[in-house]
């Protein structure tokens, strides 16, 4: 029997999607859909998904010939991991399109209540040394601060002041309002940081 599955997050939008099990769910239908149930997020985040994603499909209709997202395995994903390594991607990037991925296929897992399984689950990611960043040098610091003058020296000070001290993206930064930064206790509230989380930075 035949059981069809809308994304209730992206109801509102003209084209969202509608799954039909049973019937194959277009690869580039998926895609769709699954970028308009992301488009609360940054749209730096939504590039990032395109970007993995769309060579990741193309990979699948021209080389494997499949259309559509069931027909995905697991020797699939690890194939297309080495054509990226063989093309000069490092494990970092490869990981990124091994996220990416992960992502949608989850995403599909989760609109049609787990009856879809993803096979991702069965592919080991690339592993990646996470090198720490170094951090920016206090002459570097005093330099940039001594640039601040004119008009607006004591406003770009605080912004830059803000920035080392709350390590704030440059988004979450231009997001702040008023309210959001508490002169008596330094706290500052990020309210849609990474993945929309909220949390709590403080100034000195």
């Amino acid at each position: 029997m035949k059981r069809t599955y809308v994304d209730h997050r992206t109801r509102k939008n003209p084209s969202a999607i509608v799954m039909e099990l049973g019937n194959g769910v277009e690869l580039d239908i998926t895609l769709q859909g699954f970028l308009e149930s992301r488009r609360g997020l940054s749209p730096r985040t939504l590039s990032f998904y395109e970007e993995k994603l769309t060579p990741f499909i193309n990979y699948l209709k021209d080389n494997v010939n499949i259309t559509t997202v069931e027909e995905i395995t697991a020797n699939m994903m690890v194939d297309f991991l080495e054509t990226r390594e063989r093309r000069g991607n490092n494990p970092g990037g490869q990981h990124a399109f091994f996220r990416a991925a992960r992502a949608m296929l989850s995403w599909v897992e989760e609109i049609t209540d787990y009856e879809y399984q993803s096979p991702i689950r069965r592919v080991r990611p690339p592993k990646v040394q996470m090198e720490p960043i170094p951090g920016v040098e206090i002459d570097e610091i005093k330099r940039m601060i001594k640039v601040c003058r004119g008009d607006n020296a004591v406003r770009d000070r605080a912004m830059l002041y803000t920035l080392f001290d709350t390590g704030a993206r440059v988004s979450e930064f231009l997001a702040l309002n008023i309210e959001d930064v508490s002169l008596i206790t330094g706290e500052v509230t990020i309210r849609h940081g990474k993945w929309d989380k909220k949390r709590s930075v403080f100034v000195g």
